[in-house]
């Protein structure tokens, strides 16, 4: 589950592999613009909006034996991206602290998508909430079967059509560990404030 190589397989076991960005292997199959991921690499390192085959070639061959492969990923739009830390016991979502940022790429701010970390924050639009949509919270649960502790899930909510509320998540990985927002990136007070049952539960299982 924490592995991101490894997450598209067993989402693929699970027949959840819709609420992952889609992925290919080859340039000649992508669509563009599309996320080019360098593997071995973290903190936003080896991540490129590429536009076009020839540049995913082009990045490639740049990255040459300095990656241990290389992904491409649906570029997922949106400026409002979410993270969720949550306790789970037996495969069961107990608690949640939800985390909605919205960003923009400084260079272009109205381009609808962005490459984290190279963003700017609205900082005034954070939210922190103890709920998860009931959509979430189900789909996110689909890919806890057995797992109990706490663990964090990084993802954007897929745009819905006119007039319809959305339904879907696009989950981009998760963290067998608490999430950075609430480890510190965020109030930890704020966090306690929102949601004082999750922190009774984590202090609890420490």
């Amino acid at each position: 589950l924490g592995d991101k190589r490894r997450l598209n397989t067993y989402a693929a076991r699970l027949g959840l592999l819709h609420l992952l960005p889609a992925q290919w292997t080859s340039p000649a199959e992508a669509l563009t613009p599309c996320v080019f991921k360098m593997l071995g690499f973290a903190a936003g390192e080896g991540l490129h909006i590429v536009y076009s085959a020839s540049e995913v070639t082009r990045r490639i061959r740049e990255a040459g034996a300095h990656a241990e492969g290389f992904v491409l990923q649906e570029l997922a739009v949106g400026h409002e991206e979410v993270s969720t830390s949550l306790v789970v016991v037996h495969g069961e979502i107990k608690h949640a602290i939800r985390t909605q940022y919205t960003y923009h790429d400084p260079k272009r701010p109205a381009q609808p998508f962005y490459l984290w970390p190279k963003v700017v924050e609205t900082v005034e639009a954070r939210q922190i909430t103890e709920t998860l949509p009931p959509f979430e919270r189900r789909q996110i649960q689909a890919f806890l079967q057995n797992v109990t502790g706490i663990c964090n899930a990084n993802y954007k909510v897929a745009p819905a059509a006119p007039g319809e509320p959305p339904s879907r998540i696009i989950l981009f990985e998760f963290n067998m560990r608490l999430g950075g927002d609430v480890a510190g990136g965020t109030s930890v007070q704020g966090a306690r404030r929102a949601n004082p049952g999750y922190w009774q539960a984590f202090l609890a299982m420490q």
